[in-house]
């Protein structure tokens, strides 16, 4: 009987370590902010936790085996990339029973996901390589919305020339720092006192104040990071002083609501930002 007895313990003690085994999880996941445009940079915060009786020990060199996936995904039920996949990363030193390992870095919000509403959700050990002691606690989700592409026009420099006729020569650069294409949209000038007043500008000197305009105003479309240099010229009204210093702001894709009564509140181009596409120099006038 005791010998017995004994073989059962020393089996039962030997036996036990084998049914030892990881867990993994995301015992952390916050994206700053938590709402964005597409080609926006977020931060992502994470961290990996083994909640389990084992250390888990990455294969060198990828350590790809507990690896934690990040995507902007539709439903956080199911795992996998069916939204946009984000990053990835995974340990790099083993994980003890209880032990944490930290990660932060910062991304791009890439096109492809559910815009407008999701989820970020991060995945440890996403293919299953570690055997874990409970295989259903590998994903965590936080709210994000991620907001579809949008150009964004700004005026990256002027530069003035000389006089010509009774205009003044101008150099202006335009880029579209937006992730989406930039349709048809004009460059404007106002002189901003006494009042805000719409200045002409033309792809030509005019001759005369007041005179029949002879040629268009510059238009432009741009590709997403694409920028654009017009080679244009401003012209006062008549009743302007030659020689007079002015404030001229100028404006790339604006419009001048009572001469264009049909278009939106944004103008011809829909932007992610609506506020920064002026910009002020002092101008000699003509």
């Amino acid at each position: 009987m005791v010998r017995g007895f004994c073989v059962s313990v020393a089996l039962l003690a030997f036996a036990s370590p084998a049914f030892a085994l990881p867990d993994l999880v995301v015992s952390e996941l916050r994206v700053t902010p938590f709402s964005a445009d597409v080609g926006a940079e977020i931060e992502i915060v994470t961290a990996i936790t083994n909640l389990g009786d084992v250390a888990v020990r990455p294969p060198a060199p990828t350590f790809v085996s507990t690896s934690a996936d990040m995507s902007i995904v539709r439903t956080q039920v199911t795992p996998g990339y069916e939204g946009a996949y984000l990053i990835g990363w995974g340990p790099t030193a083993e994980i003890p029973p209880g032990g944490t390992e930290n990660y932060t870095t910062r991304v791009r919000v890439p096109p492809g996901g559910p815009a407008n509403t999701g989820y970020v959700c991060a995945d440890v050990d996403l293919a299953n390589r570690v055997t874990e002691s409970n295989e259903g606690n590998n994903r965590r989700c936080v709210n994000f919305h991620a907001r579809a592409a949008k150009p964004n026009l700004v005026i990256r420099s002027i530069t003035l020339g000389a006089v010509t006729g009774v205009s003044r020569a101008v150099r202006i650069s335009v880029q579209n720092v937006g992730a989406a294409p930039a349709g048809s949209f004009r460059v404007d000038a106002y002189a901003l006192a006494p009042t805000r007043s719409l200045l002409l500008v033309t792809n030509c000197a005019l001759t005369v104040r007041g005179g029949s305009v002879p040629c268009a105003s510059p238009f432009g479309e741009l590709a997403p990071g694409a920028s654009q240099t017009f080679d244009a010229y401003i012209t006062f009204p008549a009743d302007r002083p030659s020689g007079r210093r002015e404030v001229v702001e100028f404006m790339v894709d604006g419009c001048f609501p009572p001469l264009e009564p049909s278009l939106p509140a944004y103008c011809r181009v829909d932007e992610s930002n609506e506020a920064d596409n002026k910009r002020r120099v002092r101008v000699v006038a003509p």
